[in-house]
């Protein structure tokens, strides 16, 4: 029980003693004063807080990406909080006390008061378990999104702008999985390595893995900018660009690339969210990320296969033969992992929002140039023309 009330300590320590030590240089400066300045100064202190929130909020309720920026803040803290979550270790005791000898629960024990979600077969904290796991998942999505990214951007560029003999292979070899599932490629690929204890190591069934999910979702990124860079490229003022002498540097420079990094952002979020399903969908198939790994269920030869790394799909998909018995075994690594994506999709959807207004504004702009270019014609004595 000492250890399920410690769950969050390693998370918030060096914040609750760097508090306590301002404090208490605060205190030791203050015992020198009056009552009356320290009153005054604690006000002063508190208003300069104050003004720094005002700030905050003014800047984060201005920008063009607020969606973005508070969603990104949120997993950020929840990958810090993670970060600093150590795994609890298993008990085989049969029941759960308390400090003073009073009987809890038996594992797994249901959500209650004491465990907000419930235990695990090993009297964990459920809560424990997948604050263990974010960082697993999140670390596995952000780096195979960027991954995806840098690798599909720079191929789309190099291809459309420096080496156009090659796009045609690329675009032929990258055609058919654009139609096939990226769930089905990836459990073809992981079923020999992931799917039961082959003798290889945790690491390199992860880095197989993981340049698996990589390569299945690499040629959609490859598409998407190669698309962009299409239509970019029939625009008329990059077509002048071209007729003027511009070289293909100052091209992808001035017109291709102000255009593709708009998107980059909502093809991120898309990234993620697509990684995020991939990954839980694997989960459910026991393919877990570093392979499973085998753990005796009782006294009896009885093995089940468990997820090294307790990232939250993994954990998902290995309790999930325990959902009638303890269903919030199951619910709880679900119910994170609904959260970051109703997060990220939150974030989606604001830049979606941005560059529909910009497009907007674009079209706006198109139609007042047509006007005073009609008008310029019609009344050219008030243009001076």
């Amino acid at each position: 029980m000492k250890r399920i009330k410690c769950i969050f300590t390693s998370a918030v320590s060096s914040i609750v003693t760097k508090a306590s030590d301002g404090l208490t240089r605060i205190v030791e400066e203050t015992k020198e004063l009056s009552p009356q300045q320290a009153r005054r100064g604690l006000f002063l202190f508190l208003k300069s807080v104050l003004k720094i929130i005002v700030k905050i909020f003014n800047y984060i309720n201005n920008h063009k990406h607020r969606n973005m920026l508070v969603g990104s803040a949120i997993l950020v803290t929840l990958f810090l909080i993670s970060w600093n979550t150590e795994l609890m270790p298993e008990s085989n005791e049969p029941l759960i006390f308390d400090e003073d000898g009073n009987f809890v629960a038996a594992p797994p024990a249901p959500p209650s008061l004491i465990f907000p979600l419930g235990t695990d077969l090993g009297a964990r904290s459920m809560v424990n378990l997948v604050l263990v796991g974010v960082k697993y998942t999140l670390g596995a999505i952000l780096g195979i999104t960027l991954a995806r990214l840098l690798i599909g951007t720079l191929l789309a560029l190099v291809t459309t702008l420096f080496y156009p003999s090659f796009k045609r292979y690329f675009t032929a070899f990258f055609w058919p999985f654009r139609y096939i599932p990226q769930l089905l490629v990836g459990i073809i690929l992981m079923l020999p390595v992931a799917a039961s204890p082959t003798g290889y190591s945790a690491i390199v069934i992860l880095e197989y893995q993981l340049i698996i999910m990589l390569l299945i979702g690499l040629p959609s990124v490859y598409y998407y900018i190669l698309d962009m860079m299409d239509e970019i490229e029939q625009q008329p003022y990059v077509l002048s660009s071209k007729l003027m002498g511009g070289s293909k540097f100052h091209t992808l420079k001035k017109h291709v690339w102000p255009n593709v990094q708009s998107h980059l952002l909502l093809l991120t979020t898309q990234q993620i969210l697509t990684i995020l399903q991939l990954l839980t969908f694997l989960g459910i198939f026991s393919l877990y990320l570093g392979g499973p790994h085998p753990t005796a269920l009782t006294d009896s030869p009885r093995l089940i296969y468990r997820t090294i790394t307790n990232e939250l799909a993994g954990m998902a998909g290995q309790n999930f033969w325990l959902i009638r018995r303890a269903p919030w075994m199951a619910y709880s690594p679900i119910l994170i992992i609904a959260f970051i994506a109703i997060i990220v999709n939150w974030m989606k959807k604001g830049i979606e929002d941005h560059l529909a207004g910009e497009f907007r504004q674009g079209i706006g702009l198109i139609r007042l140039t047509n006007r005073l270019s009609k008008w310029t014609l019609v009344y050219p004595e008030i243009f001076h023309l």
